[in-house]
């Protein structure tokens, strides 16, 4: 397995240990309708008479579900997951397979007797063994959770506090604060380092359509101290969709403020089961 793997089978086991969710479904990814498959496409492009025109494809995505809306298996960039449930729908193991074939990654999930996941468990194969390189521990409050995540050796690597609707994620010194509007939205990240005199202070602020989809990213940095200046950075993405009849975004662009830079362009191809099928798990 080469390095570029390897960093997308990490960060793809960081994004999905930061998911509250224990079943990934479709509606948990914002879907509508009866979805089989979704293939996500990332492109790099050129403007020809003042059009984007593709010139490659960046990443390339695949995610699919059974007919009762779980997503069994992930695709991205030559790593298959492919996700296990029991009997309550309850996801209890992820396996992250190469092109060889071969299971590089190992995840499982367990339930306290409530049913609620308190303990993660993340092992790598390697030497004919699996070996656990994280482990993630959830103690639910009157409040929310705390979510510890440890490295192998034992040692804290992350702190995700859920005051209401608000998580507070403390990692490698950096304090990153998320508030999330009634409809479990993000609406605003609040970013502080670890030293403001080396780094910035982040404020990105999130705005959705009635899809309920980002239609607007406005971030606002207070240069690092050292810098010795008097202003903030500012920057604003605006997105662009087009929707098909269920509903679901198939094209998104993202601009600039005032529209004269086209950020990045992505598709989205969609496949629904037939409306005759009877609804089976």
């Amino acid at each position: 397995m080469n390095n570029k793997t390897l960093h997308i089978l990490l960060g793809l086991l960081i994004c999905l240990c930061y998911n509250p969710c224990c079943a990934q479904t479709r509606t948990s990814d914002k879907l509508k309708g009866k979805v089989r498959s979704v293939i996500f496409m990332d492109f790099k492009y050129d403007f020809k008479f003042g059009e984007p025109v593709i010139t490659d494809t960046i990443k390339y995505t695949i995610d699919a579900y059974n007919e009762s809306g779980y997503k069994t298996i992930r695709y991205e960039d030559g790593v298959y997951i492919k996700i296990k449930y029991n009997n309550k729908n309850k996801k209890v193991s992820e396996y992250y397979i190469n092109n060889d074939n071969d299971t590089v990654f190992l995840e499982k999930i367990f339930y306290n007797s409530l049913g609620k996941e308190n303990r993660v468990e993340t092992y790598r194969f390697r030497n004919g063994k699996y070996m656990m390189i994280s482990m993630e521990k959830t103690e639910y409050t009157n409040t929310g959770y705390i979510k510890r995540i440890y490295e192998s050796d034992g040692s804290l690597k992350t702190t995700k506090k859920k005051i209401g609707s608000k998580i507070i994620i403390e990692e490698d010194g950096k304090t990153y604060t998320d508030y999330y509007d009634k409809l479990g939205r993000l609406s605003r990240e609040y970013i502080v380092p670890a030293s403001h005199y080396l780094n910035p202070i982040t404020d990105i602020k999130y705005s959705y359509d009635n899809y309920g989809n980002c239609i607007k990213e406005y971030s606002e940095s207070e240069p690092a101290k050292k810098l010795n200046v008097n202003w903030l950075f500012v920057d604003t993405s605006i997105f662009k969709y087009k929707y098909d009849k269920y509903g679901n975004w198939v094209e998104k662009k993202e601009y600039n403020s005032d529209f004269t830079e086209l950020k990045s362009y992505c598709k989205r191809e969609i496949i629904y089961f037939p409306t005759n099928t009877t609804n089976k798990k």
